[in-house]
């Protein structure tokens, strides 16, 4: 959830957490309304008010299909679906069953207590207006037509039964959706607790890895200064002063980028290219990359032949950038032997690019930690290999926002493979 949305909500909820609360509110409104619809049964009442609350009952159960699909649009749709059955059943059961003695009307409880908890500011104020001007017009009715609305006694049994059973459960549920909240705000709370301290330790680290190439640059450039130096020294001190410079600024860039994708800013261009385009031009980084590191690795690629003309439409650069960062990896934990990227394309028309290795792979312990700002080798217990370790960060952070997923597959010294799925046309 955006700071924004944050804002604008009464508790700072993340979207995950809202769209299960939802799905909980759905699934308790349909046992509700089944409860109903089998009193409105025993009671004898018409087949069409029978009928109206078993298709209501039914539209809840489908609620929990909108909270638990894959797509955002469905989550949106359903939330609004939600307050809009509750708002039909109020003004139904109001025309159907008495009027202000209607039982549904002790359901506005429940209502407020979701659009004041679960909707922004902006929406809290059209759905409240709406449910005022709804209000007033069921009052308006009662007032000057009556005869619309059938006479009920709200001292005869089975009213005085439903209005208090809708009474006792409206109550219930009230303290249900306020109870969920108020933990699920708690847990939130405590989430982002842990989330400023882990930034706040990740920037101290990372302030120490800036801090030590900018040392040694000053440092021998001091020296370089020096009388009696030799040509030789000389160019020993610029060779290792040029490559600190290009690790103070490859991490620079790496923190911006992960500074952009923690920040829910990182902007996308999708471009249309060729599996082969990309396939030839990661070829080309992947060998200068094992060459780089001095380690007996082959960089394989194998491409099929007949999905080499297979066009894609994302950006072309990010996906370089996430893939580049991947297989740098690969090959800076493998020692010998190799690493291969292959790729494949299913039906539903997503593309899985494969990264293996058979380098030293890793724990459970370790894979568990991976995608977290603070991980093993930028915490500084892995001493062997350069890097801060947020390279993994900013490949997911990117393929999330291509509307992918990546995978891992490792065991401790027999290697690691990384699936990356993504849609082979990003639609933004």
């Amino acid at each position: 959830m955006t700071e924004k949305h944050q804002n604008n909500n009464t508790y700072a909820l993340s979207e995950s957490v809202i769209i299960r609360i939802y799905r909980q509110i759905s699934l308790f409104s349909s046992v509700l309304f089944i409860g109903i619809s089998l009193f409105k049964l025993y009671v004898h009442a018409n087949f069409l008010i029978l009928l109206t609350y078993f298709i209501i009952s039914s539209s809840f159960i489908l609620m929990t299909y909108f909270f638990s699909g894959k797509h955002a649009e469905n989550k949106v749709r359903g939330k609004y679906l939600l307050i809009i059955l509750y708002i039909t059943v109020v003004v139904w059961d109001f025309i159907t069953n008495g009027g202000l003695y209607s039982p549904a009307l002790f359901l506005v409880f429940p209502v407020i207590v979701i659009v004041v908890f679960l909707f922004n500011k902006k929406n809290r104020i059209i759905i409240t207006s709406t449910l005022f001007i709804i209000y007033t017009l069921l009052m308006g009715i009662q007032y000057f037509w009556p005869n619309l609305i059938p006479e009920k006694s709200a001292l005869s049994p089975p009213v005085n039964l439903e209005r208090t059973l809708a009474f006792m459960v409206s109550l219930l549920f009230t303290s249900l959706i306020i109870a969920e909240v108020l933990k699920q705000n708690n847990a939130s709370k405590e989430n982002a607790s842990k989330s400023i301290i882990e930034k706040e330790k990740f920037l101290e680290i990372m302030s120490h890895m800036i801090r030590t190439p900018l040392n040694i640059i000053n440092g021998f450039s001091n020296l370089l200064l020096e009388e009696g130096i030799t040509k030789t020294e000389k160019n020993g001190l610029i060779k290792k002063m040029v490559k600190n410079a290009e690790s103070l600024n490859r991490l620079v860039t790496n923190l911006s980028d992960l500074a952009i994708i923690q920040d829910k800013s990182l902007k996308l261009y999708p471009t249309k290219f060729t599996l082969i385009m990309l396939f030839d031009e990661i070829k080309k980084l992947g060998v200068e990359l094992t060459k780089a590191n001095h380690h007996h690795v082959d960089f394989v690629t194998y491409l099929p032949s007949k999905i080499q003309s297979e066009e894609l439409q994302t950006d072309y650069q990010r996906l370089m950038q996430a893939m580049v960062h991947i297989i740098e990896n690969a090959i800076k934990f493998t020692k010998e032997g190799s690493v291969k990227l292959t790729v494949s394309m299913d039906k539903d028309k997503f593309i899985t690019f494969g990264i293996s290795d058979t380098g030293i792979g890793m724990s459970l312990a370790e894979q568990e930690q991976l995608f977290h700002l603070i991980n093993k080798q930028n915490t500084g217990f892995n001493q062997t290999e350069e890097g801060a370790g947020i390279g993994l960060n900013i490949a997911h952070g990117i393929i999330n926002e291509m509307k992918g997923r990546i995978h891992i597959q490792s065991r401790l010294h027999m290697g690691t493979q990384v699936l990356i799925t993504i849609p082979k046309d990003l639609t933004l």
